[in-house]
């Protein structure tokens, strides 16, 4: 599949090969305010786009880079959602099914494993050749491990062999000269490399002259056998009936590259012809991957999974335990003893081994959490609600959640609990009933669900989706003050009608002068009761209409006093409805809308949220004992690049 990254910063994709029709991929690729895509890459995990934006400072124009990835996107889902990524100020970039490869702005290279794109992931540096700074990288791996080929700054193509990306001080796995002591690119008669790629065992780069050529990802040199069409350039094959190129794409068959204006596509004869484009200026392609069998559209609410009739869910529980035990002792020969999914994330981070070998726990485990989650859900609304075996009246139907974001190998679970009036006893219940299941095996009176599973269950709401909010039976009072927000083309969500107040301004203040003065307010996982007594007053009072129409300022002032008394005992989040509305909604998932009328008060708020949430990580994360003769060294270790 081909994707393509136009003049004016928009990301097209062509559904088929024999199709010369192109579609916009859905969403803001940059959010919006994030500047404008320069590069574009996608695997069959997610599709990536990096962001450059400028500002003025006091030293002139400055430029900033972000980066974007797409989740969960198939030809049949092409859904709007981006999410911000830590961007490690990554300028250009190439990413497979294994790991993911970026340039800074310094020309370093940085690193992580694909999994590790969630939002809590970090960019490892990698060692490059000392004092070289490179301006194109490309990575692919074959049965040895993952090579990369980087092009520095004198023009010069220099390879690194696999393994030990973590470590420090591999500078010898760095060499620009072949078996025989030639360089990978002599430079015949001047000539430099304009573009690079690397895919399914081949390094491919096109020519100054517009050539495309491709060697072994080794280094070792191109053979064709008696291809009559194959020409060399010092072990470098040249495909002499491919036009001249100014790029290549990074897919198998070595077939696909353009020439501004024309879009080339190598037909199964051998011979290339010029398709649609629209005005691409960078392209890259995927194989569909996993994300090609697009979930039913209603499986992304944890309801969809409740057989209440047929299956019995809390019986279900006990049982994905056990098949989780027996399905690991059969696969490793011993028993598992991880439960911890931070010291998993972090033993697939520091994996040297093959793919399949490390990643098997995190997709053991994360297959096991999955289907935990849904018979947890599912048996703790069969048990508030044991008289409605059907699941039929109003009040059970409102319950529900779902977990949006990434569904990658080291993601974490961020997701959301629904309720017409009390979401708090559920998130409660659901808390406890994991503890009880899992106590025995885990070895823990009281484990928790933010340890076991890196899962966080929130009561408050970003957005409520249509497909929910239609369930409550509110007063006429209550919906009032909420507005609908149209996706494109995609399901619709509800948002409060007023987003940001005065006194929710006022209250972010207060905190951020508690932080200066108090310190760091540090919340590492709910208090369930008072979670729950705190859910019931804010939802309770919607479900009386007791905030009425939102014609007053003081009944949207009472009503946010009551959010933020629930943001406060939740597990670490942001405090208020306007932080949290700026930044999940608009910022990292791109709401098609700027809530114009609450728009200053809500970049002030969020602003002031960032910098409360920052400086508090500072206070909790930094140890006391750093010191400035080690700064560099342990910062590192906190901080992302």
């Amino acid at each position: 599949m081909l994707f393509g990254l136009t003049q004016d910063g928009k990301v097209f994709f062509r559904p088929d090969e024999k199709d010369t029709a192109f579609v916009q991929l859905r969403g803001e690729p940059c959010g919006g305010v994030w500047g404008q895509p320069i590069d574009v890459d996608a695997s069959s995990r997610a599709i990536w786009v990096v962001c450059e934006k400028e500002y003025m400072t006091s030293k002139g124009t400055q430029t900033e880079h972000f980066l974007f990835a797409k989740w969960g996107w198939s030809t049949t889902n092409n859904h709007v959602w981006w999410h911000m990524m830590r961007g490690g100020n990554v300028v250009q970039l190439d990413a497979d099914d294994d790991a993911m490869w970026g340039l800074d702005n310094d020309g370093y290279i940085l690193w992580r494993p694909a999994g590790d794109v969630g939002k809590h992931s970090r960019w490892l540096r990698v060692d490059g050749p000392p004092d070289i700074a490179f301006k194109l990288i490309a990575a692919d791996n074959n049965e040895g491990g993952t090579w990369l080929w980087c092009i520095d700054m004198e023009d010069r193509v220099w390879r690194r062999s696999p393994g030990d990306y973590h470590l420090t001080n591999t500078h010898g796995k760095w060499t620009h000269y072949d078996n025989e002591g030639r360089e990978f690119w002599e430079k015949p008669h001047g000539s430099v490399l304009k573009d690079l790629k690397a895919n399914q065992g081949w390094a491919m780069a096109v020519d100054d002259n517009g050539n495309l050529l491709k060697r072994s990802i080794d280094g070792s040199c191109c053979d064709d056998g008696e291809n009559p069409n194959i020409s060399h350039i010092r072990c470098w094959c040249m495909e002499p009936l491919a036009p001249r190129l100014s790029a290549v794409t990074d897919n198998g068959d070595h077939g696909l590259g353009f020439y501004f204006p024309s879009l080339q596509h190598k037909q199964d004869n051998g011979w290339w012809a010029a398709t649609a484009n629209r005005w691409l200026e960078l392209l890259t392609s995927r194989d569909d991957g996993h994300n090609a069998d697009s979930p039913h559209e209603a499986s992304q609410y944890f309801s969809y999974h409740c057989k209440p009739q047929e299956v019995d869910h809390c019986a279900g529980l006990d049982e994905s335990i056990t098949d989780f035990l027996q399905g690991w002792k059969k696969v490793s020969r011993e028993p598992w003893r991880n439960w911890d999914w931070a010291k998993l994330k972090d033993e697939y981070g520091h994996c040297s081994g093959s793919s399949t070998v490390c990643q098997r726990p995190l997709k053991h485990y994360g297959a096991f959490r999955e289907r935990f989650m849904q018979n947890l859900f599912c048996c703790s609304r069969h048990l508030q609600t044991m008289d409605d075996v059907g699941c039929d009246s109003p009040i059970c139907k409102a319950y529900d959640m779902t977990c949006p974001g990434s569904r990658l190998l080291t993601s974490d679970l961020d997701c959301t609990v629904y309720h017409s009036r009390d979401p708090g006893t559920l998130i409660q219940n659901m808390s406890l009933l994991a503890a009880e299941r899992l106590a025995k095996h885990v070895g823990e009176d009281r484990p928790d669900l933010s340890v076991l599973f890196d899962v966080s269950l929130y009561g408050t709401w970003t957005w409520i989706p249509d497909e929910v909010f239609s369930r409550f039976d509110w007063p006429a009072s209550s919906k009032s003050l909420f507005e609908r927000v149209e996706g494109k083309e995609g399901a619709a969500v509800w948002v409060f009608r007023r987003k940001c107040t005065n006194s929710a301004r006022q209250a972010i203040m207060d905190k951020v002068k508690r932080m200066i003065h108090v310190g760091a307010e540090d919340i590492t996982s709910e208090n369930l009761d008072e979670l729950t007594v705190a859910l019931q007053r804010f939802v309770g009072n919607l479900a009386e209409g007791s905030y009425g129409y939102g014609r007053y300022m003081r009944d949207w002032d009472r009503l946010y006093q009551d959010f933020r008394a629930v943001s406060s005992v939740q597990r670490e989040g942001y405090l208020t409805y306007a932080a949290t509305l700026e930044v999940v909604g608009r910022q990292q998932v791109g709401l098609p809308t700027t809530f114009a009328e609450d728009y200053q008060c809500m970049r002030q708020v969020s602003f002031l949220e960032q910098l409360a949430f920052i400086a508090q990580h500072i206070q909790v994360d930094v140890p006391d004992d750093i010191c400035e003769s080690t700064f560099d060294k342990d910062i590192t270790r906190m901080l992302p690049l």
